[in-house]
């Protein structure tokens, strides 16, 4: 009874446990940046991330990765060899940022369109020549092409993604239902259920993309708006510092609410199986970022505030001044390319709203005056849903009352 009691109010103990995961964040951040350097001299590098090994893929799927040469890259392809010893070869398109029809940065990820018309195993290898002219290849991957196998790679708006979206969404709603009805020791466990949750999932994520030499720098570091949201979610739920939760819940309800609704409807995890960790762990946290703002919202009684909205608007503006500061700073190590922290270096290469106001405005950092014009925008479509509920709910309170 007492070592329960313990774990669920002493707070000396939550912070500990806090700060030990933080701890581990770091951790995988250091193990993923020099994992991925493999055998490499920090100079060059070349690694593929999908598919994933020894998976069955139809004979036309895509391959997608990461290379990186600092004296410059001349050819890169994949090279597909069947049992035979037979080898065809398919040329990577790497990414870019395009303003005007005209590529303005270049990135280190790339794709390939593989077309393998007979079923059959497969070692596919990453092949890079650099500028002068020496080949780098990477670790070979094995696949089984079989033309009537089904597709894994997850699809947009697809029933899979509603389906998908319904879990988070029952959690929540099941969470929040439970906790409105139970005493303070269930209200106290639903918020250790929550904290413990998005930390676990998030500590999967980095150790996976850690152990499997897929971290990159410019990309995979704790500085995204829901990257940092997830970290913030365990200290609103424990925290019994009122001020702080307070804070934390009106910077949450917009950075939550906004960040991961839109990770949740638009996720890219197209280079990923469904059903995977990546995918499982991206969901769960994101639909757990979610969980606990309403959770603050309807079970402890917090409500978003305007008159709050100038210091979550300085915060926001601080933090991305920070991650736009990373995200070009991180172009000095390998894999040598701007950061994609809070999308201000460049907008997300598959599409998102922010292209919105790099037409109007131009590239970065000049469509940021777009996104700090879409804060309060964003703060007042969040709020409505909440003011409407409340109203009615003192609506129906009142006519109760009366009768």
């Amino acid at each position: 009874m007492k070592f329960a009691k313990f774990i669920l109010w002493n707070k000396v103990f939550h912070s500990t446990v806090f700060f030990v995961c933080i701890a581990l964040v770091a951790l995988a951040d250091i193990l993923g940046f020099f994992l991925m350097q493999g055998d490499s001299d920090f100079r060059r590098g070349i690694a593929v991330y999908s598919p994933e090994q020894n998976s069955v893929r139809q004979s036309q799927f895509t391959v997608d990765g990461v290379a990186y040469a600092r004296e410059g890259i001349d050819t890169l392809e994949i090279i597909a060899t069947d049992r035979g010893g037979g080898e065809r070869a398919f040329p990577f398109d790497r990414h870019a940022v395009m303003y005007d029809g005209d590529p303005i940065l270049e990135l280190a990820s790339y794709t390939a369109e593989v077309d393998l018309p007979e079923d059959g195993e497969y070692r596919l290898v990453a092949r890079m020549k650099t500028t002068e002219g020496e080949v780098v290849d990477g670790i070979a991957l094995d696949v089984r092409v079989d033309a009537a196998s089904t597709p894994s790679p997850f699809v947009t708006f697809s029933a899979t993604h509603f389906l998908t979206l319904a879990v988070p969404a029952l959690f929540a709603i099941g969470i929040i239902l439970w906790a409105r009805r139970g005493s303070d020791k269930t209200k106290q466990i639903c918020r250790i259920i929550l904290a413990v949750g998005i930390s676990a999932f998030e500590l999967v994520i980095m150790y996976n993309l850690a152990l499997s030499r897929h971290f990159r720098i410019s990309y995979d570091l704790p500085l995204h708006l829901c990257s940092i949201a997830i970290w913030l979610i365990p200290v609103l739920m424990l925290t019994q510092n009122k001020k702080l939760k307070e804070f934390l819940y009106q910077l949450l309800f917009l950075w939550g609410l906004a960040g991961a609704s839109q990770a949740l409807l638009t996720p890219d995890l197209s280079m990923y199986p469904v059903m995977g960790v990546k995918y499982i762990c991206y969901f769960g946290t994101h639909g757990l970022i979610i969980a606990g703002v309403l959770f603050a919202t309807y079970v402890d009684g917090h409500r978003p505030k305007w008159r709050a909205f100038p210091k979550v608007l300085l915060t926001t503006v601080i933090c991305g001044g920070i991650a736009f500061g990373v995200s070009h700073l991180v172009r000095l190590l390998p894999p040598y390319e701007a950061g994609g922290y809070f999308y201000l270096a460049y907008p997300p290469i598959s599409g998102s709203l922010i292209d919105v106001f790099v037409d109007l405005l131009g590239p970065s950092p000049y469509y940021m005056i777009g996104l700090l014009l879409l804060l309060p925008i964003a703060q007042a479509i969040l709020m409505l849903p909440v003011w409407l509920a409340d109203t009615v709910v003192r609506g129906v309170r009142g006519k109760r009352g009366q009768a």
